[in-house]
């Protein structure tokens, strides 16, 4: 079958050559379909209206970006203010939880006893930072964690005293905050 083709062609190709393309004819030929296409504009009419829209809907989400910044940096400062309270009480509550556990004078059963307490009120503190994370009353949930450190702390504080009043009982000392 290719060979009947290519012998057509060879055979033909005169014929093939002769015929041109008329491309001024062929574009007018679009020119007109384009132009009889067209029609009547309606959106002449329409026009205004719809820039006028467009610059309302732009008004607004410009109004809508420029207030969402300001909610966030709220967040933002109230983020800062946990992250700046919690690695000052974290790091006076890790050092008495390593004074207890080092402390010779509690028996294990005592120390396991105060660790679940701690960990009861730690648990409390996960709930308060939930609860901050919703963003409904700020303050006063920072400031229930800052009461709840400073119960750690004091309940810490009374534990190791006790110990060291049983050992050395003028010399007891007490960490004040």
């Amino acid at each position: 079958m290719k060979d009947h083709l290519r012998e057509f062609v060879s055979q033909n190709k005169d014929a093939f050559n002769e015929h041109s393309l008329d491309k001024e004819r062929l574009w007018g030929a679009i020119e007109q379909a384009v132009e009889t296409k067209k029609g009547p504009q309606l959106w002449n009419w329409y026009k205004p209206l719809l820039r006028m829209a467009a610059l309302l809907v732009i008004a607004i989400g410009i109004t809508v970006f420029m207030y969402q910044p300001q909610a966030s940096n709220n967040t933002l400062s109230q983020g800062n203010e946990l992250v700046n309270i919690d690695a000052h009480y974290k790091a006076i509550v890790d050092f008495q939880i390593n004074m207890i556990q080092q402390n010779t004078e509690l028996s294990t059963n005592d120390k396991d006893d105060f660790l679940h307490i701690l960990e009861e009120l730690d648990d409390e503190y996960l709930s308060l930072k939930e609860e901050l994370e919703l963003g409904i009353n700020s303050q006063k949930i920072i400031e229930a964690i800052i009461r709840n450190y400073r119960k750690k702390i004091q309940l810490m504080e009374h534990l190791l005293v006790r110990s060291q009043q049983n050992d050395f009982p003028e010399h007891a000392q007490e960490y004040n905050l």
